[in-house]
């Protein structure tokens, strides 16, 4: 599995250079007789997708150690908040996990006037 810097670099190649660099060929290509402009672009399309696959395995391999859930935000009539978690799995899961990454449920303008 490719984490880390190295991931964040072949993604950028992937994503944006290598894309970059064979349109820039073909297109100097037609303008200046470059030599094997479909040699290049060819080969810069292996690569990219060759990359792009890597990559995408990487992320699904990734994807799969880290948990998930929601962290809920409600305001309590009186004031103040009260805060609650809500796994998208087992709990016992964590104990193998990596990461634990959640989406934060904050309240609505509405929600926040309870305080006051």
């Amino acid at each position: 599995m490719i984490t880390g810097k190295l991931y964040d670099y072949l993604k950028w190649l992937a994503q944006i250079a290598l894309p970059a660099a064979g349109t820039l060929y073909v297109a100097l290509a037609a303008l200046w007789d470059f030599p094997a402009a479909q040699a290049v672009a060819g080969t810069v399309l292996a690569v990219d997708a060759f990359l792009g696959v890597i990559l995408g395995i990487s992320q699904t391999v990734y994807n799969r150690q880290i948990g998930g859930g929601v962290a809920n935000v409600i305001p309590r009539e009186g004031g103040g908040l009260t805060y609650s978690l809500v796994l998208d799995g087992d709990p016992a899961d964590l104990a193998n996990m990596k990461e634990v990454h959640f989406k934060v449920n904050t309240p609505g303008p509405a929600d926040v006037n309870l305080q006051t």
